[in-house]
């Protein structure tokens, strides 16, 4: 059994919500944004996955633990970016359809740790970025 591959599945629904484009365009990366990117810009990096045993050892699901920070210019286009993230995700439940047409059922996903946008001064006279932080949980199955 092939484990599921929940990057791509939460990627796959940033990427089909018109809310969350309609703010960074294409520009959802795995792990680490791209070094030209323009912003804003979202990353989604998987923290862990631990399957889960019923009483007979069996396998069937597993919980993850995501992170996805959006990236802007300012605070409140950080916060709106996370903001479209969370409501896009927050209590999703269904089967997501992956690009090589494997698919990825996931019972639920729930906020974690709610919206904190946080500003990043890379000098001392320049204000910086913003980035919201998110993390969520999902329980999803295990097989593709």
């Amino acid at each position: 059994m092939s484990i599921c591959r929940i990057e791509e599945a939460i990627w796959k629904l940033l990427t089909s919500a018109s809310s969350v484009t309609d703010i960074v365009g294409t520009r959802i990366h795995h792990d680490a944004a791209q070094i030209d990117d323009t912003f804003p810009v979202a990353v989604v990096m998987v923290q862990r996955t631990v399957p889960v045993r019923n009483l007979s050892a069996t396998v069937g699901v597993a919980v993850s633990t995501i992170e996805i920070v959006g990236v802007a210019e300012s605070r409140t286009d950080a916060h709106d970016l996370g903001e479209a993230i969370r409501k896009t995700l927050d209590n999703y439940h269904g089967t997501v359809t992956l690009t090589d047409g494997d698919t990825c059922f996931i019972h639920c996903i729930a906020v974690d740790h709610g919206l904190a946008v946080r500003q990043q001064a890379p000098d001392g006279n320049d204000i910086g970025l913003s980035s919201a932080y998110q993390t969520f949980t999902l329980t999803h199955e295990l097989g593709v």
